[in-house]
């Protein structure tokens, strides 16, 4: 259920409730001014003093076996002291309510209480192409969220892995099964990988159909988070004049909409913005930020024990481990590519 969704249906589901309690409160005063009526009539009756005694046992849940009381209470029935009788009709009405709020309200939390918590130290492998390599001593994979069906999922689930859904939520890629879904009105420039097009990240209405339904693909395959790729669109040439805001805007949208399906995700890139979407997300993956010295900006990320991911393509490990163990960082050597040809992990080196 998307967050959108979610707050419209506890809108919806809030205003039924209020009803019900309504109607049962109309209700119970229009019992009680029955249960006044009768109790008016039974006082006109008065009964002989010889029943007294047993009405009033009546009235402290005795049961009626005389007949002439009988006609006045009901036959054998038992009052309960304190309650009206009419009024023990509300209580599975009013028991129901409570009980439905209490399992709605709990489906709507549930995503939320399940989500992985990914760690600061999150040993991590990286690969979108060719042939996975699913033996690696890491904690965490990273890979393509429509490349790889549901039973790979599951066989790294089996293997003690959490598993990351790698989705592009920033450009259009030519090749990918929900291509023609994108209107040609939002795509834009060339992001300079082949197939690939910018996206228009202020036409949310637009866009937020078919991001929810790959966010949705990555929870039923039984992923565990997210990697939402290109969400830099404002520092890059788009061929639309996104600012800033606008980017903060629709990055958040994505992180809550990911944590509305149970979902953690990670912030891709922009480390400009890391302050200001920090609370948003569950931790950072960043690429060549030693190479273009700037994995200072991850420190927000850092201060709050989340974990910041880095892939180096172009330095070697000697150049740029030291730096991010003594950061914090979760740093790691791979092709261009990552098709699985280089990875060199820093936490591994003597």
């Amino acid at each position: 259920m998307g967050a959108k969704h979610r707050d419209r249906f506890a809108q919806r589901f809030q205003f039924l409730t209020d009803l019900t309690m309504t109607a049962l409160k109309l209700r119970s005063l229009r019992l009680g001014s029955v249960a006044v009526r009768q109790r008016r009539e039974v006082s006109d009756q008065r009964p002989p003093l010889g029943v007294e005694r047993e009405r009033v046992c009546v009235q402290i849940g005795q049961r009626v076996p005389d007949a002439r009381l009988a006609a006045t209470y009901g036959r054998h029935r038992t009052l309960v002291p304190g309650v009206r009788s009419e009024s023990m009709r509300q209580l599975p009405v009013a028991i129901l309510v409570v009980a439905v709020v209490s399992v709605l309200w709990s489906f709507m939390g549930a995503s939320q209480a399940a989500r992985w918590v990914p760690p600061q130290r999150l040993s991590w492998y990286w690969q979108l192409q060719g042939r996975l390599n699913n033996s690696l001593p890491v904690a965490a994979y990273d890979i393509d969220g429509f490349d790889n069906a549901a039973s790979e999922v599951a066989r790294l689930h089996e293997a003690g892995k959490r598993v990351i859904c790698y989705i592009d939520v920033g450009t259009w890629e030519s090749w990918r099964p929900d291509a023609k879904r994108f209107p040609a009105s939002v795509l834009g420039a060339a992001n300079g990988w082949p197939g690939e097009r910018w996206l228009d990240v202020r036409r949310r209405r637009v866009l937020e159909p078919i991001i929810e339904a790959r966010l949705r693909m990555c929870a039923r395959k039984g992923f565990d988070a997210v990697e939402p790729d290109n969400i830099d669109a404002w520092s890059n040439h788009t061929g639309f004049p996104i600012t800033a805001p606008q980017q903060l805007t629709y990055d958040k949208w994505v992180a809550a909409e990911a944590h509305a399906l149970g979902l953690a995700v990670l912030q891709k890139n922009d480390l400009e913005q890391a302050r200001g979407l920090e609370p948003y997300f569950d931790g950072m993956l960043d690429e060549q930020c030693n190479e273009y010295s700037e994995c200072s900006l991850a420190r927000p990320y850092l201060a709050k024990h989340k974990p910041v991911l880095n892939a180096e393509y172009n330095l070697s490990p000697g150049q740029f481990c030291g730096a991010d163990d003594a950061a914090g960082i979760m740093g790691a050597r791979f092709d261009v590519n990552l098709d699985g040809s280089i990875y060199q992990p820093c936490w591994t080196r003597k």
